[in-house]
């Protein structure tokens, strides 16, 4: 039996990857599960899959960078806190590889402290290595051995995708399905799914990183939870009006500002994209709407906001997106998953920052949507079948 990793550092990261553990039981791979919190720990014994428990470590043998991740970029936690659980992390992978060779490590994202450490030792050891990520359409899931996004290996290449050729009459049959739903969606997927996470038992987490060495993330910290939830309902915003159908107007989606996408792989900030913006649609003689994430929540942001809807022609909205993108006549982003929707429509859309969808021409887009993203739902709570696994074990070897 070979032994696969996967760290998960929230309830969702939780039920996303113990769906594998009867999959990959039945290709003779063992999960286990590492995790600093004591609530995904229960639930792991509670479930009877394996699972490590992360403390934080004073080694400094072990070398890393801390400073090009989420929590440190976030000021989450500092250096000193960062380093410690980093090198837990690398503690924690060294002995489960003493007792049981760890031949497969599953990685969400990979900008996180845990997930950074966990790649760097599977990039040591040579060991076989997954990223996943959202990928903005429905029930499909970015899965690429390298890494997300512009650190994947389809943003290194982009010809890979012929590997994964589709049929364009498959394509134009789904395409029109594609429209028809997000024509009736009344909110953002990402905005309904993300309400229906919770995690009943994060008062132990808060507890037990009050009083005891473990490394403290997310919501593990009950201040920092209460006074994020203060913020969240502090923020009032006052959308503008808009005539869609009948207006003369370039889109330009926000990302989360917190957006690891936009925090590592942009090389340009959204008070800089907007400015672009603004000024390519001024030239154009078209009006410039900007919608909000969904799920913003940074005072800042609103506050930089309130002051460019000053400008001429600039208008400030939170009208379901496919309205927004079905009506505008370009799209203009730093590398929004929305720029996906737009090109599934066959907008215009620019891109400001490092994104593999800029490398796309019409074969490739059909190849990655049916082809290259796989068939899961990361809001599901189905265990993944036997295609699923196979498909995401074959996606290691792909050149």
């Amino acid at each position: 039996m070979q032994t696969a990793v996967a760290f998960v550092g929230s309830h969702s990261d939780y039920n996303f990857f113990s769906r594998f553990y009867s999959g990959l039981y039945t290709k003779e791979f063992m999960l286990t599960l590492l995790t600093c919190k004591p609530s995904l720990w229960i639930y792991a014994r509670m479930q009877n899959i394996p699972c490590t428990f992360i403390k934080n470590s004073n080694n400094v043998h072990i070398n890393q960078n801390v400073h090009a991740t989420t929590e440190v970029c976030s000021k989450e936690v500092n250096e000193r806190e960062a380093t410690r659980f980093y090198n837990g992390v690398f503690e924690c992978l060294e002995k489960l590889n003493g007792i049981n060779n760890i031949s497969f490590v599953l990685i969400w994202n990979g900008h996180s402290i845990p997930t950074k450490a966990m790649a760097a030792y599977a990039q040591g050891k040579k060991i076989p290595t997954l990223f996943f990520e959202l990928s903005n359409i429905p029930q499909k899931i970015f899965v690429d051995p390298v890494g997300v996004n512009a650190k994947s290996l389809l943003f290194q290449k982009p010809e890979i995708l012929s590997q994964f050729a589709v049929d364009e009459e498959q394509y134009l049959a789904w395409r029109e399905k594609y429209l028809e739903y997000k024509r009736a969606e009344s909110a953002t997927p990402l905005a309904m799914k993300s309400q229906k996470v919770s995690n009943v038992l994060m008062p132990i987490d808060a507890v037990a990183a009050r009083f005891f060495d473990i490394p403290v993330i997310g919501n593990m910290n009950i201040l920092k939870k209460l006074n994020e939830f203060s913020k969240r309902n502090g923020i009032k915003f006052q959308y503008d009006a808009y005539a869609y159908t009948s207006g003369q107007y370039n889109f330009f989606p926000m990302q989360l500002s917190n957006d690891s996408q936009l925090v590592f792989n942009s090389g340009i900030s959204s008070q800089e994209a907007i400015t672009v913006a603004y000024e390519q649609s001024r030239k154009q003689g078209r009006d410039l709407l900007i919608k909000p994430h969904p799920l913003e929540r940074n005072k800042v942001v609103f506050e930089f906001l309130s002051s460019i809807r000053s400008k001429e022609n600039v208008y400030i909205v939170n009208n379901p997106t496919t309205q927004i993108v079905e009506y505008s006549q370009e799209i203009i982003t730093i590398n929004s998953t929305v720029g996906l929707e737009g090109l599934i429509a066959e907008k215009k859309v620019t891109f400001l920052g490092n994104s593999f969808y800029r490398q796309f021409n019409s074969e490739r887009l059909r190849n990655y949507v049916l082809g290259y993203l796989i068939d899961i739902d990361y809001f599901s709570n189905t265990p993944l079948s036997d295609k699923n696994i196979e498909e995401l074990l074959s996606r290691v070897s792909i050149r």
